[in-house]
């Protein structure tokens, strides 16, 4: 059985638990490309995490796989991380696997907040198309 390299996307300071039980549960059927708590050192440049994390683990993944908690939505981290999995011209090219879990997590939540929800949808849409289309892809560089 091929074992896919898989990028894990997460709100790190909520989510990190539910990471770890994924990983544990599937942990068997793919290879763990995700960034782990300090793994890079907080005092570099955001722009230079960023190029790391692009270079040595988003580009060398097959999937990207989101883990969408309560408040996943907020990260801009994670936006950045699915645009550059998404990006052919970052060197992505990658699939994109969207998970919904949590005992808290509220679709309330998001309705609450739908113009947030459909603006990151929006975006997202525009990227594969863009990636369709072969249109250039301009990557933002966000701040959290």
């Amino acid at each position: 059985m091929t074992r896919h390299k898989v990028f894990i996307s997460y709100h790190h300071a909520n989510d990190e638990a539910y990471k770890r039980e994924f990983i544990r549960v599937f942990q068997n059927y793919f290879i763990d490309k995700s960034v782990h708590v300090g793994e890079y050192d907080e005092d570099l440049s955001t722009n230079y995490i960023k190029r790391l994390i692009r270079e040595e683990k988003i580009t060398d993944s097959s999937i990207i796989v989101v883990l969408i908690g309560s408040e996943t939505y907020k990260r801009k981290h994670v936006d950045w991380e699915i645009s550059a999995g998404l990006s052919c011209k970052a060197g992505g090219c990658s699939g994109l696997i969207g998970i919904l879990f949590g005992d808290k997590f509220c679709y309330q939540t998001l309705i609450a907040d739908m113009k947030s929800v459909n603006k990151k949808i929006i975006s997202y849409r525009k990227i594969l198309e863009q990636i369709v289309f072969g249109e250039e892809l301009q990557l933002e560089e966000q701040e959290s």
